[in-house]
């Protein structure tokens, strides 16, 4: 997880502000945090993967120097990946035989949400900024 958030992080902070990506890493990890302890049967979560998830989904946004097909096909196999793990039957524990950790593929889920909120009030904040700066 640590190895999969640094470069993440790198990749982000090369696109957008120190600010505007400690206010996604916040908002992703509230939401994760909050929402596992409301909604999983895991009674303790530690890990980055929800979050990471929230940074993929924002990164394919932000990363604006890429073409769009590049981006879109990140888009597609996250969510792909994040629907496979909530489809019924999906088994976590081959996965979970190799780790020392449980995997907690809710956090996954919940994390990408996160991110694609973030965009959409990234978004919309940055509309109603530039229509009062405009008049």
């Amino acid at each position: 997880d640590i190895l999969g958030f640094l470069i993440f992080t790198l990749l982000l902070l090369d696109r957008i502000s120190t600010t505007k990506f400690l206010c996604l890493l916040f908002f992703c990890s509230m939401a994760v945090g909050v929402f596992m302890s409301i909604l999983s049967p895991i009674l303790y979560y530690a890990g980055l993967s929800g979050v990471i998830h929230g940074l993929i989904i924002a990164g394919c946004f932000y990363a604006h120097h890429h073409p769009i097909w590049k981006r879109i096909i990140v888009l597609v196999i996250t969510a792909g990946k994040i629907l496979q793990e909530q489809l019924p039957g999906y088994d976590i524990n081959p996965i979970n035989n190799v780790m020392p950790v449980v995997i907690a593929i809710d956090s996954h889920l919940i994390g990408a949400i996160a991110g694609f909120l973030f965009i959409l009030l990234d978004k919309f904040f940055s509309h109603i900024r530039r229509s009062y700066s405009s008049h």
